[in-house]
């Protein structure tokens, strides 16, 4: 029981110098949006978001290494500055995607959908979501 309590006062303790150290809304920095594969022969298919500043996303897919198809991606993004749409569709080559990436300013509240098929057009993996990005956390 001394062990718990030890560990609960660190965790609190911890805890609210995070909070004190920083201010504003939690950062979708290092997140990742995952897609629902529909073919065996995609482990994986999503968006991951990067950057301080700015939102990057960026697709990805884990597929075999005899996958050929092409992504289609759009988003949606609704911020104080209006309303903006963005559209991009790539090649997947031996399972790999080429680069993309799509950078956004913060805050805004973003649709998107990810759509992967394979050379015969198949979806194979689909990716549906909407999420805030609020404005990174600022140190103090």
């Amino acid at each position: 029981m001394h062990r718990f309590a030890q560990t609960a006062f660190l965790s609190i303790l911890f805890g609210t110098f995070l909070f004190s150290s920083y201010s504003g809304a939690a950062s979708m920095n290092g997140q990742t949006i995952l897609g629902a594969p529909q073919d065996p022969r995609i482990q994986q298919c999503g968006i991951r978001i990067s950057g301080d500043d700015f939102a990057d996303l960026a697709p990805f897919i884990q597929a075999a290494a005899d996958f050929n198809g092409s992504f289609d991606l759009n988003i949606a993004k609704t911020s104080d500055a209006g309303t903006s749409q963005t559209r991009q569709s790539n090649r997947i080559k031996a399972g790999t995607v080429g680069a993309s990436r799509i950078r956004l300013d913060l805050p805004a509240r973003i649709a998107i959908e990810m759509n992967v098929r394979d050379d015969a057009g198949k979806m194979v993996c689909r990716l549906s979501e909407t999420i805030d990005l609020p404005v990174n956390k600022t140190k103090l």
